[in-house]
């Protein structure tokens, strides 16, 4: 009889060098963990093995834990993870939102909100008409003509 061989894991072809493409990584069935990562946890530094994260919610102080084991099945590798007191960067869904205001407050620049009527207005949003025609692949054939003189 021989000893049994230590199990290790397959090498995985996953390189993940930052939180976010941590988050992205992450199967469906990690739902909590991806949505706990994205609110709660700012990184500080985020390398190939090692990461320094800062839980902003102490009540969460369990996923470093989870991140570790998260990055050792993704990867194959051994991960540090440690904790820090250091700001860090914004979480990532604070860094969502900020990305929203921004795009929002440059769709309000559209001449539209300068009439007084939608001065107070709820922006729900902008489409530029030509551009999903043209994407789309589909030209209504009054436009067809006006499209192809462009080119």
């Amino acid at each position: 009889m021989s000893a049994p061989k230590p199990i290790t894991p397959p090498a995985s072809d996953i390189q993940i060098t930052s939180l976010a493409e941590l988050v992205e990584a992450l199967p469906d069935s990690q739902i909590m963990l991806r949505s706990d990562i994205e609110r709660y946890i700012r990184p500080v530094s985020f390398k190939p093995g090692k990461a320094e994260l800062r839980v902003t919610d102490p009540r969460f102080n369990n996923l470093i834990g989870k991140i570790v084991q998260a990055l050792s099945d993704l990867t194959g590798e051994l991960w540090i993870v440690s904790p820090s007191d250091q700001e860090g960067e914004p979480t990532l869904a604070e860094q969502k939102r900020a990305a929203r205001k921004s795009r929002d407050a440059a769709e309000r620049a559209h001449p539209a909100f300068a009439h007084p009527l939608l001065a107070n207005g709820t922006l729900l949003g902008i489409h530029d008409v030509t551009t999903n025609i043209i994407q789309g692949n589909f030209v209504p054939e009054n436009l067809s003509d006006d499209i192809a003189d462009e080119d």
